[in-house]
């Protein structure tokens, strides 16, 4: 039990006599299972009757006695949540009457704890904040679970609802049914691919600016978070709370031995364009006597592909565009193939084979040992921000398995920019459905997890994941954030720089992402294969476009 100074007990209870005139009511003697937050006596009113009752109840628990409320009444009476029953809870029904019941207003329970926003247009008239989305994913969960645990007065007042399975059930047309039949929805969680139908769909969503935000709100946010956000009149409908910026992640005491490196900003002069960084996996290649590769894999390039592309894959007329960047892309990876700079290729890598000791292997050669640097090893990869955790890909290099023991490598790997700005695709994006009618809560919710730097930042540190907040980023980086799987380093500087410089993604549809994938297959085979041209490769990109009649299948190129 609270301990409350007497004071505050006697102004409660003088403001509760003044405002109803009359003595304590006596508790409903019928037992519900569920009563209505705040309705004690359950007459489906919230009075100063109910603010009574509670702050009765207090009194007597308060010299030991009880008056015989029931456990269902006890519950409606604990209108903070946060399991005590005291004088606060009768000052909340109190105010929760006089902003309602005594001006004929219709305000939720939501409604009344959400802080106000002006520029508000969406309404404040559903009793839940609901998200809704496909499968049951942790990030929605986590999220909703780190808002109660902050705000207990929200308890059941959020809800998640999933639609089903992504892969089985869950699609595009799946929610564009729901949202058009009325299904109650305050914010939707897509993955990036799926959110242009969306958000162009005005009969679907509604601008972020319906919760009251404006564009000085968004300023410390990512232009390449903004970007997929926006729909094609360029207003803000979506935002997402992380996104995946990636670097170069490299053998700190391999990069030494071989390139002389001590430092990551020493490596970054070797890698920082990709005309340096190819001339660096030719000094590696020599000075390791052709076993140290600058990159693990093949796969490798496929990250970092979308983000290069600076035109959307259709022009105005519905024509593909292939420029000369697409041309030394592919040239790029050729080289890197054929002349042996990365240790696996297309051919030999088998996708459900990733985290297993085959590829972590390549990691393993000691710089104190020769004899284990007689294979083939990689000195670098390209990894995205989530895979720079113990449960994303470098905690699967460092440790030996799921008991995290630590492997010879571990900690000694370094993070540097590399030579290209990229973010990996596929991150969630939350939009406001036409439908919503908790508009308060919403962006309660949104400036929690994004908008807000210090709410942010502490769930982003909770979670380890980056922020798409940068403001968030750079708080973390400077409150003496080491990751010891990057031996002390942190990640978070060189990755807020990266989010920053990389440019708007043209891969904002499902049909972006397809192509982008498309092109990436033709590509890793025109590398991995001596015997074809890139002509043959247009040619094969042109065939393939055959099973998409929006497209015209012949390309645009540039010189």
């Amino acid at each position: 039990m609270k301990q409350l100074k007497t004071k505050a007990v006697c102004i409660a209870a003088a403001l509760l006599t003044a405002a109803s005139g009359l003595g304590a009511m006596p508790a409903a003697a019928a037992e519900t299972a569920e009563l209505q937050r705040g309705d004690v006596n359950n007459d489906s009113i919230v009075s100063v009757e109910d603010a009574q009752l509670t702050l009765q109840e207090y009194c007597m628990l308060m010299i030991g006695k009880k008056t015989g409320m029931t456990e269902a009444q006890l519950n409606a009476a604990d209108v903070n949540k946060d399991a005590v029953l005291d004088v606060a809870d009768a000052q909340t029904i109190l105010q929760y009457y006089c902003s309602t019941g005594l001006v004929n207003t219709e305000k939720t329970w939501a409604a009344f704890f959400s802080n106000p926003h002006s520029g508000m247009k969406a309404p404040d008239t559903g009793d839940k904040l609901t998200i809704v989305g496909w499968e049951e994913l942790y990030s929605a969960s986590s999220m909703i679970q780190a808002f109660l645990d902050k705000y207990p007065k929200f308890q059941g007042l959020i809800e998640y609802k999933s639609l089903g399975s992504l892969v089985d059930t869950g699609n595009e047309e799946q929610l564009e049914a729901y949202l058009k039949e009325g299904g109650d929805a305050d914010l939707c969680l897509v993955p990036a691919g799926k959110l242009s139908k969306f958000i162009n769909d005005k009969d679907t969503s509604v601008p972020l600016s319906d919760l009251g935000l404006k564009s000085a709100d968004y300023e410390q946010l990512y232009t390449c978070v903004l970007s997929e956000g926006q729909n094609q009149n360029d207003k803000q409908m979506a935002v997402s709370w992380y996104t995946e910026p990636g670097c170069y992640v490299y053998r700190s005491d391999l990069a030494e031995l071989y390139l002389g490196v001590k430092t990551p900003e020493e490596m970054q002069a070797l890698v920082k364009d990709w005309d340096t960084f190819t001339k660096t996996a030719a000094k590696l290649s020599k000075a390791s006597d052709l076993k140290g590769k600058m990159t693990a894999w093949i796969g490798d390039f496929e990250k970092v592909f979308p983000s290069l592309r600076k035109v959307p894959w259709l022009d105005e007329d519905n024509m593909l565009q292939i420029g000369q960047q697409e041309k030394d892309f592919v040239d790029l990876l050729r080289t890197f193939c054929q002349k042996g700079y990365m240790t696996m290729h297309a051919e030999r890598f088998d996708s459900d084979d990733w985290y297993n000791d085959s590829w972590t292997e390549l990691f393993q050669a000691d710089a104190e040992n020769a004899d284990s640097r007689k294979i083939a090893h990689a000195l670098g990869t390209f990894m995205s921000a989530w895979e720079l955790e113990e449960d994303g890909t470098l905690g699967a290099i460092e440790f030996a398995n799921d008991k995290h023991d630590k492997r010879d490598c571990y900690g000694k790997f370094s993070v540097t920019a590399g030579p290209a700005a990229w973010t990996a695709p596929g991150s969630y994006f939350l939009f406001v459905p036409k439908s919503v009618n908790n508009g308060s809560l919403a962006r309660d919710f949104l400036d929690e997890f994004i908008f807000d730097a210090d709410s942010a930042a502490a769930y982003a540190q909770k979670e380890k994941i980056f922020s798409a907040n940068s403001a968030v980023n750079q708080k973390i980086e400077k409150s003496g954030y080491k990751n010891p799987l990057l031996g002390g380093q942190s990640q978070y500087g060189i990755l807020d720089q990266v989010a920053a410089a990389t440019a708007k993604p043209y891969a904002n549809t499902q049909l972006e992402y397809e192509l982008n994938a498309g092109f990436w297959l033709l590509a890793a085979d025109y590398a991995e294969r001596e015997d074809t041209t890139y002509d043959m490769l247009l040619t094969q990109l042109d065939n393939a476009c055959c099973d998409y009649p929006q497209i015209k299948h012949r390309t645009k190129t540039e010189n």
